[in-house]
């Protein structure tokens, strides 16, 4: 199943006017049938938002309509006396579940969503594009991308909501932290060093942490 033909299955399904409830019969049978195992995952990922906006209540209805292909033939009961007043997610639960589905997050940018948590002054990559040459800053990002050119200077770059940030880690301060770079999330402290049209933070300080069950995988280069 492509993902293009799984983003337009809630206008089938409104065209085909056979829709009793969020997903109706008409999902589970005929030309849908082959989703299989997959509609958990496409209500995940918001894929039935139009038709209905209650994640929860969509895995739910799924749950209870759901039948494995070649197993028993479930008979034609209704649903409706099953279904359950559940809360909608919250953006942060939803956000998750996108990165879990997708490994991203179509509607923003996880920093966005973390940015209010955190104390201290954190600068954006928008606020470091305007510091001078020399300036000490304190920022974080998700790591998208490691290199270790020859096994000395190592280059990070994190990705916030606004652009990315590249970082410089000389030797003798990755080997001492080696480990807590290795996180996908970092909080990092540095002097900003401007050379020849180029700028990257120099690193003297980081802290990981963690905010996703399932990370985005970075690209790492020796």
């Amino acid at each position: 199943m492509s993902w293009d033909w799984a983003a337009h299955l809630p206008k089938k399904l409104r065209r085909s006017g056979k829709v009793r409830s969020f997903y109706g019969d008409r999902a589970f049978s005929g030309e849908y049938r082959h989703i299989g195992r997959g509609r958990p995952y496409l209500a995940s990922a918001g894929a039935f938002d139009s038709l209905e906006p209650n994640r929860r209540k969509v895995k739910w209805e799924i749950g209870l309509r759901y039948r494995p292909i070649n197993s028993q033939l479930a008979l034609p009961l209704p649903v409706q006396q099953d279904m359950v007043d559940l809360e909608c997610p919250g953006d942060w639960e939803s956000m998750k579940d996108e990165y879990n589905v997708l490994s991203l997050f179509p509607a923003g940018h996880i920093m966005a969503r973390l940015r209010p948590r955190f104390h201290g002054n954190i600068s954006c990559s928008k606020d470091i594009a305007g510091l001078r040459d020399g300036a000490e800053v304190m920022t974080a990002g998700l790591v998208i991308r490691r290199q270790r050119p020859r096994g000395k200077v190592v280059f990070i770059t994190l990705e916030d909501e606004f652009g990315h940030i590249p970082l410089m880690v000389f030797p003798q301060v990755y080997e001492r932290q080696e480990l807590k770079f290795k996180s996908p999330f970092l909080i990092v402290q540095g002097t900003l060093n401007r050379r020849e049209g180029t700028c990257n933070l120099v690193v003297n300080q980081v802290k990981p942490f963690n905010a996703l069950e399932k990370i985005p995988q970075s690209k790492d280069w020796r």
